[in-house]
C-alpha cells in the first residue's frame, strides 16, 4: 500500500495533468477571442481595405487575384475613383512609401501605417501578398512603438 507521501505527489501529478490539458484544450483547439473566424468574404476570396481618417471611414471590398500586393490594391482603389493616393517608389527592398490618401499625409511626426487581420504589418506595401479574407486597415498615426 502506497504511503501518504506518494498519494500526494500522485494527486498533485493528476491536478498539474488535468490543468494542463484544459489549458491546451482551450487555447489550442478551442476558438480565440480574436481569432477571424470565416465569413462570406473570405469564401468567395475577397479583400477588405479600411482607411481610417481622423473623423471618418472607408471601407472597400476588393475580388483578389494570387499575387496582388496591398499596394496593387490601393492602386485599384485610386483608379477606380474610390480614393486617391500619393506614394513614392523607392524600388528594390524599399519599395513604397505611401505619402497621401485622398490628400492626407505629409506631416513629418505621422504616416500612413496599416495592420492585417489586427497584426501591425512588418514589411513594406508592395511585399505583402494579400489573402482571402484580408483585412487590412491604414491610420494615418506617429510611431508605433
Amino acid at each position: 500500500m502506497p504511503n501518504k507521501k506518494t498519494i500526494k505527489i500522485i494527486s498533485w501529478a493528476i491536478i498539474l495533468a488535468v490543468v494542463f490539458y484544459l489549458f491546451w484544450a482551450t487555447t489550442v483547439n478551442g476558438p480565440r477571442e480574436n481569432e477571424p473566424q470565416a465569413t462570406e468574404r473570405q469564401q468567395q476570396g475577397q479583400v477588405e481595405l479600411t482607411i481610417a481618417f481622423e473623423d471618418d471611414k472607408k471601407d472597400l471590398f476588393f475580388d483578389y487575384e494570387p499575387g496582388d500586393t496591398i499596394f496593387d490594391l490601393l492602386k485599384k482603389a485610386d483608379e477606380q475613383g474610390e480614393i486617391e493616393i500619393k506614394y513614392r517608389d523607392f524600388g528594390g527592398e524599399l519599395g513604397i512609401f505611401l505619402e497621401s490618401i485622398d490628400g492626407v499625409g505629409g506631416d513629418e511626426d505621422k504616416w500612413w501605417q496599416y495592420w492585417v487581420n489586427g497584426e501591425y504589418g512588418q514589411i513594406g506595401i508592395s511585399a505583402y501578398f494579400v489573402s482571402s479574407g484580408d483585412s487590412i486597415e491604414f491610420k494615418y498615426e506617429g510611431s508605433n512603438e
